[in-house]
Formats: structure tokens, C-alpha cells, sequence
């Protein structure tokens, strides 16, 4: 008889979920510390935001896009993934990249984060 110890596909899903979502908190827990360590600094949120946006749309946020694009296309070409999530994707990371200017377009101000933003600790 042959015996798996692998989880079942819905208890899997939810375990990849939870450890997600534990491994999001803790990379955002790590800008709440920075924004904490500016005593007195009125503007410290508006610098957390500031900081993820510029990782998200510098070489790094590309990067993993990038291989997000590549892995989801892989993916749909072997039939592993519906063509509708690898166009999900794709929508996804054109939407990161590309909210600044919708942002402008709807009658907001152009991006005020600039590269010298980031905190130091």
C-alpha cells in the first residue's frame, strides 16, 4: 500500500497562504521600525510609503516582476496555469509600474518620492 505524507491540495494552498502572508508582515514590520526610529518626524508614514514604492519600482521590484512574468508564462505554455491568471499577472505588474502615471492622470501630483527618501536606521 502506498502511503504519501504530502497535504492535501487545499490544505496546501492555505499553508503557502499563511506563510505568505507571515513572511509580508514580518518585510513590513521592518518598515514600521524604520518609520518609528525618526523621533519627531511628522512625515515618517509618508516615508514608509515612500520606501516601498521605491523598492517595488526600482531594479528590484523589475527583477521580481520580471521573473513573475517569466515563471506565470512557463507556467501557462505548459498548461500548469489558466491563460486568464497569466494575464492577471501581467495586468498586475503593469499597473505597479504604470501607477504613478494613472495617479497623475486622474488629477493627482506627479510621484513626490524621490530616491534620497529612504530612512536610515
Amino acid at each position: 500500500m502506498f502511503y504519501s505524507d504530502a497535504l492535501p491540495p487545499r490544505q496546501l494552498k492555505n499553508t503557502s497562504f499563511r506563510f505568505l502572508t507571515v513572511i509580508m508582515i514580518a518585510c513590513l514590520s521592518g518598515y514600521a521600525e524604520n518609520a518609528l526610529a525618526v523621533a519627531g518626524d511628522s512625515n515618517a508614514i509618508e516615508q514608509v510609503f515612500c520606501n516601498a514604492i521605491l523598492i517595488f519600482t526600482s531594479t528590484t521590484g523589475k527583477a521580481i516582476a520580471t521573473v513573475a512574468v517569466i515563471a506565470v508564462g512557463v507556467g501557462a505554455l505548459l498548461g500548469k496555469i489558466s491563460w486568464g491568471m497569466a494575464l492577471i499577472v501581467v495586468l498586475g505588474v503593469a499597473l505597479m509600474f504604470g501607477a504613478a502615471s494613472i495617479v497623475q492622470a486622474l488629477g493627482g501630483t506627479a510621484s513626490a518620492c524621490t530616491a534620497g527618501s529612504i530612512l536610515a536606521t
